[in-house]
């Protein structure tokens, strides 16, 4: 029937049956909130090449809000773009007041980080600690976070009924007595991310950061937050509560929370992402079922760890003061798949920090040469070294990063508490007179601004890139070319000027930053072979084939120059092959004033000095053939003394050892040891172990271990790897100095400088750009070389030229093209070759 009517009139019908609510628009579907994201690598990288830590710069009450306002101007003007460690916790708050108070600070003090480079990323830290603890009874003892309200936005983004109350420091802890609490019996309690109160006190902590615009969390040592969880707990996957958590503040990261508003105006952080770290060298994954595993981290950061030490402590030298040095290693081996920082597998970006812990009240110490940082903690070793060595260090750091860990940066030390009250108590990069290096002079600011900040300005603006210590000495040329280099000390070195045979001094002037050179007097018949018995005293041959020794006398009054007096020892038929007998441990050895040398008739001979001065001569011959002497070949590095009566020595390309017993001289039978030259030995403790290397006659380096017990010492069996051929060294010259444990330098034949290190196989390191070694590669305690280059010139390398690890690829491009053949199998080189 209704086709009777107009259509207009049944349009008009059906309005009025449904009523307004037909023209009203459908309410809009509930925004769906954003899926927490990750930030990009490229992003992450740029920020992480100008990492900088500055503790607490944003959440600390400053006495003088000037100290704060410089620190940020000097951030600007180095152009940092990680700030870390801006902000954390670490039982500093009490109540609800004190709480809020640290976050308004976050808040006002990274707006005012970020308005000069908006670009920057500022983390701040979510660390291990909950409450202190009396190890004897396992209760806790200080418990501020008990004190500090739980919020209702943080109980309704869990789901949880919202009830008046405060954190329970208790809840949050591990509980009492738990085996897998990993600080169980220590005075300090950690978070367990297995219990729920703990997730919640960490949630809250990262999003209230990322509320005042931070955008990255340190997550502390999480490994011992997640001791348990690393496990599964109840029947959940490994890093379940970790993953948990971890989505939660991404999820706020991404949206913030319905519940909550933030002092910046924003839902979330500010790009919508949070970047998440912690102390590890292996990546953390969580793997759902039917699902890739995920990375629960964006990036990685470890303390530096560089454990090498090197013979530091003396006075003067290249700095003026004493430097207790320390070299960029790994205190683990760089194993195939790790990283040259031993980061194992991790294909995520990294940092490297200068940490802060407790020194040990005896530092700098001596008594162990393989202790980290001489007993100071990471930062206090850091400010007690002069300052130019600080700076220098800095480039040093950052140029062996660049060459052997590309993706790794150094998070450089701005701000940060130090644990020797002779150092001082904070350690802040711009202020020179933060503190006091040990036993060292007050740093003085360049143009009024310091050493570590110019350095830092340099570096990230790119003007250090190519930068390479080192140059030649003033004095030996192509016309009077150098040899016979010997080193006395950090920053002095002698050498004899092989067309005149005068004998000259370099010593590095502090003062006018340049090396000054002087000849002494009244040598003029120095041929080569210079040794440095002690500070002051000199042996050489000279060219009538004399051993001769120079001493110098300081002048009574000590302002005026000393004498050098020179004397003949009565040896007139020294061949070559000088040595000094020595005694002690690598780091503190001694020389001893018996010289031991290869006579004109090929004789092992020597001459001591008795305790009236008198020089005496002697041939060594075994006691059961006086009237055989020993002979040794004629070669570079022949003879070898590691301690008083044992001498080691090459002979028909065989390697040897006699000893002298009340009876007289003796040998001691040995294995087939093939060796061609240049001796040398290693001797790193008290006991009657030594090692001995040599150059084989096929060009590599081999070793073999010797025991001199006073009864019955022996050479080991190669059962034991008493003795081998390290086939990574082809192409060994000459020149092997020991600087360590299994660790040794030497010469290679086309002109390079290479680095042996023992990592479960030997690894192989190299100096790149040196291609000018000839000869007489020698060390000085701070790991300065001196070497003699194609024309006779005397050069210097720096302690802070950083060596590159092997590769195959840089392998590849060291070789020639008909010569690319890797002599060594993959592991040597810390890299399986591509399949």
């Amino acid at each position: 029937m209704l086709t009777r009517y107009p259509k207009f009139l049944v349009f008009l019908l059906l309005a009025l049956l449904w009523g307004p609510a037909a023209w009203a628009s459908p309410p809009p579907p509930p925004a769906k909130p954003r899926p927490g994201r990750r930030i990009d690598d490229v992003t992450l990288k740029r920020a992480l090449s100008r990492a900088i830590t500055m503790y607490q710069l944003c959440a600390e009450k400053y006495p003088d809000e000037t100290r704060r306002e410089q620190q940020m101007a000097a951030l600007d003007d180095i152009g940092a773009r990680f700030i870390g460690r801006t902000a954390l916790w670490w039982n500093n708050t009490y109540g609800a007041q004190e709480e809020e108070a640290h976050f308004q600070r976050t808040y006002v003090n990274t707006s005012r980080l970020l308005a000069t480079d908006s670009s920057r990323i500022v983390q701040a830290g979510v660390m291990e600690f909950i409450a202190g603890r009396d190890p004897a009874t396992d209760s806790l003892t200080s418990i501020n976070a008990s004190t500090i309200p739980v919020p209702a936005w943080v109980l309704r983004d869990w789901g949880l009924p919202v009830v008046k109350r405060n954190f329970d420091a208790r809840a949050i802890a591990y509980a009492p007595k738990d085996a897998d609490d990993p600080w169980r019996g220590m005075s300090e309690a950690v978070p367990d991310v297995t219990r729920l109160e703990a997730r919640l006190w960490l949630y809250y902590r990262a999003c209230r950061y990322m509320a005042c615009g931070i955008e990255a969390l340190h997550m502390g040592q999480w490994n011992l937050i997640s001791n348990k969880d690393k496990r599964g707990v109840g029947g959940k996957r490994p890093y379940y509560y970790t993953n948990q958590l971890f989505d939660k503040i991404r999820a706020f990261a991404a949206n913030g929370s319905p519940y909550f508003e933030q002092p910046n105006g924003r839902k979330g952080a500010r790009h919508g992402y949070v970047v998440l770290d912690f102390h590890s060298k292996e990546p953390v994954y969580y793997r759902a079922p039917w699902r890739r595993p995920v990375d629960l981290f964006d990036f990685y950061s470890n303390p530096i760890s560089a454990r090498e030490v090197l013979t530091g402590g003396q006075p003067g030298g290249l700095y003026g003061y004493p430097a207790w040095s320390t070299l960029l290693m790994p205190n683990e081996c760089a194993l195939p798949g790790r990283g040259a920082l031993a980061n194992r597998g991790n294909p995520r970006l990294m940092l490297v920090e200068l940490d802060n812990s407790l020194s040990s009240p005896h530092a700098p110490s001596l008594h162990d040469p393989t202790q980290e940082m001489w007993g100071w903690d990471e930062i206090t070793w850091f400010a007690a070294q002069p300052c130019a060595y600080r700076s220098d260090w800095l480039c040093y750091v950052y140029r062996w990063l660049q060459c052997n860990a590309p993706n790794t940066f150094m998070e450089m030390p701005g701000r940060r508490s130090l644990s020797s009250p002779t150092v001082g108590s904070m350690y802040e990069f711009e202020n020179p007179a933060s503190a006091r290096p040990h036993q060292g002079q007050p740093c003085a600011p360049a143009g009024g601004v310091s050493l570590e900040q110019q350095r830092l300005r340099e570096l990230w603006r790119g003007e250090h890139d190519d930068y390479y210590p080192g140059g030649t000495l003033p004095g030996p040329d192509a016309a009077r070319p150098a040899d016979g280099v010997a080193v006395e000390g950090n920053g002095s070195v002698y050498w004899i000027e092989a067309a005149t045979g005068q004998i000259r001094h370099g010593q590095w002037d502090v003062a006018a930053a340049r090396w000054q050179v002087q000849e002494l007097p009244g040598v003029a018949d120095a041929a080569d072979n210079l040794l440095v018995l002690a500070p002051g005293q000199l042996i050489y041959r000279s060219s009538g084939y004399e051993i001769k020794f120079c001493q110098y006398t300081p002048a009574p009054d000590n302002a005026t120059p000393g004498t050098w007096t020179t004397t003949a020892t009565g040896v007139a038929n020294a061949a070559g092959a000088l040595t000094l007998a020595s005694s002690g441990p690598l780091h503190v050895r001694q020389n001893l004033p018996t010289v031991y040398y290869r006579s004109r008739q090929n004789t092992l001979d020597y001459v001591a000095r008795d305790s009236t001065g008198r020089w005496l001569p002697g041939r060594i011959s075994p006691a059961d053939q006086p009237d055989q002497p020993i002979t040794v070949d004629v070669t570079e590095g022949a003879i070898i003394s590691a301690v008083p009566g044992t001498v080691f020595y090459i002979a028909n390309q065989r390697l040897q050892a006699v000893r002298a017993t009340a009876a007289g001289w003796r040998n001691v039978p040995a294995p087939a040891l093939p060796a061609r030259s240049h001796l040398a030995v290693e001797k790193i403790d008290t006991t009657t172990n030594i090692i001995v290397y040599s150059i084989t006659p096929d060009a590599r380096v081999a070793f073999a271990r010797y025991n001199h017990h006073p009864v019955a010492p022996r050479w080991d069996s190669v059962a034991v790897s008493g003795h081998a051929v390290i086939e990574a060294t082809a192409g060994a010259a000459g020149d092997i100095i020991v600087t360590g444990n299994s660790q040794l330098l030497y010469r290679t034949g086309a002109g390079g400088i290479r680095s042996l290190r023992w990592c479960q196989g030997y690894l192989v390191d190299y100096y790149p750009r040196v291609q000018d070694c000839v000869r007489g590669l020698t060390r000085q305690p701070d790991n300065g070389l001196y070497y003699l280059g194609r024309q006779g010139e005397l050069r210097y390398l720096g302690w802070d030229a950083p060596t590159c690890s092997w590769s195959e690829q840089r392998l590849a491009e060291l070789q020639p093209a008909a010569t690319r053949v890797a002599r060594a199998p993959w592991w040597r080189f810390g890299r399986r070759p591509a399949r």
